[in-house]
């Protein structure tokens, strides 16, 4: 651990052989150090500021591209604006971009049972079966006063070529007609369930009533050692709560879920390519990822474990994005040949502490962290293979620390290199490399890049 002061002091030594906190016994071998690597080091710290903001560029425009939420307020290839369908004499708001292929009306759609006939409340069940070879299974909620759960899970009863979705309205006798559950359809081979409630105008008695539901999609369980493959996933569902099972036989090419005022469960989720996306509510569990995953909400917490792949064909991405709530990721960086691979990582939020802990990364991978927060304690811990920078900083008088394991990890590479670093910072700022063995120039070293204010920032090397 090093103390710094307010005059920077270039530290060098190799790890392990000789305390890192401690500076050269000679006064003017600091002094010589600084003078012959200040240029150099200008440079590099010049090269990795300008890194560190590409990074961050690139990251955001990721977080644009994959949920939508800077343009249109909606995610993947969800609506853009909705219209208003007059169904039975009575206006819905629809989104526009959807068919109504054919709605549920009548007892013959659907089943009714008493929930508690003194609270006037009542069930009414309907169920669809959707291809489960869609380019897209999507399911929408619109209207007032409406509010409900999801959960997606496999069960070996299901039919093996199609997805289940059963929709279950509590409702009062006189409202049960109100809401419309309807079989959808969208651009091609894209299949839907939606539910809606009328447009609230004044006076009508439906304004003050609230309506709630539940979903549940029923993917079938394969007995077969290759994973279900879905072609993509999407909800978009205001007031709901989601909770995803365990979908360890799964495979998402693309899902979608999106949600507000509620929290979002991933108990286990294998994907190519995802958006979670709420407000007012938690984002927890476990995400198995390969090309881009994005998390993000609102006045509340995310806590996630999250296992990143690399292959040869992609890099790897993660954004978690949250406001005046901690984020505690735990992370694996993996590599489907083994070594090497390229991870983009950010993480984000505001009044609130910051935990990131890499727990394993591949030999020879390149990682591209940001990490900042305000007003909260920045803590990230990077595996004994990270090779590369690091930038980190808070508020004046407040510290910024990098801490090195002790013992000092043995070489993931198995050559027995050395570990090897410098730093240069004061109290409030650090920055520095570490790696394994001679320092390379030519190697494709990683960054990090971590702010916070008013509170300490630490990293663990």
């Amino acid at each position: 651990m090093q103390a710094y002061s307010d005059n920077p002091l270039l530290i060098k030594a190799p790890i392990g052989q000789q305390p890192y906190s401690l500076l050269p016994t000679s006064e003017q071998a600091q002094v010589d150090d600084l003078v012959r690597l200040r240029k150099k080091r200008r440079a590099r710290r010049f090269g990795h500021a300008l890194v560190s903001t590409l990074c961050l560029g690139y990251l955001v425009y990721l977080a644009s591209k994959y949920t939508g939420i800077f343009h249109h307020g909606h995610c993947g290839d969800s609506v853009e604006h909705d219209v208003v369908h007059t169904l039975s004499g009575i206006g819905y708001t629809i989104p526009s971009n959807v068919s109504l292929v054919h709605c549920v009306d009548g007892t013959q759609d659907r089943i009714e049972t008493t929930v508690d006939s003194s609270q006037d409340l009542y069930e009414s069940r309907s169920s669809f079966q959707l291809p489960l070879d869609s380019a897209t299974i999507f399911l929408v909620s619109r209207g007032q006063n409406l509010h409900g759960a999801i959960s997606v899970v496999t069960s070996e009863d299901q039919e093996v070529d199609s997805a289940k979705v059963v929709v279950s309205l509590y409702h009062t006798e006189k409202s049960q007609d109100w809401a419309k559950v309807c079989l959808l359809s969208r651009g091609q081979g894209e299949n839907g369930v939606g539910i809606f409630t009328p447009i609230g105008r004044s006076g009508h008695h439906w304004d003050r009533r609230s309506l709630s539901y539940s979903i549940a999609v029923i993917l079938p369980a394969l007995d077969s050692d290759k994973p279900l493959q879905i072609n993509n996933l999407e909800t978009d569902l205001p007031n709901t709560s989601h909770h995803v099972g365990d979908l360890s036989d799964v495979l998402f090419d693309r899902i979608s879920l999106r949600a507000t005022n509620a929290p979002m469960n991933l108990e286990l989720l294998v994907t190519d390519s995802s958006s979670v996306i709420t407000t007012n509510g938690p984002i927890t569990g476990t995400l198995h990822s390969s090309l881009q995953s994005v998390l993000t909400t609102t006045n509340g917490p995310i806590k996630v474990n999250v296992n990143l792949t690399s292959t040869e064909q992609s890099n790897a991405t993660l954004i978690a994005h949250a406001t005046n709530s901690p984020i505690n990721a735990k992370i694996n960086l993996l590599s489907s040949v083994g070594n090497g691979g390229t991870f983009f990582v950010s993480t984000t939020t505001t009044n609130s502490p910051l935990s990131v802990d890499f727990l394993t990364s591949p030999v020879d991978s390149t990682l591209h962290l940001v990490s900042k927060t305000t007003n909260g304690f920045a803590s990230v811990a990077l595996d004994p293979a990270y090779e590369g920078s690091y930038d980190i900083a808070t508020s004046r008088y407040l510290s910024a620390r990098v801490h090195h394991k002790v013992p000092v990890p043995e070489d993931p590479s198995g050559k027995g290199r050395p570990r090897e670093g410098h730093a240069i910072g004061s109290r409030n700022e650090v920055r520095g490399e570490i790696y394994w063995g001679r320092y390379d120039e030519n190697r494709s070293n990683g960054t990090v890049f971590i702010r916070t204010t008013n509170s300490p920032v630490l990293l663990d090397v």
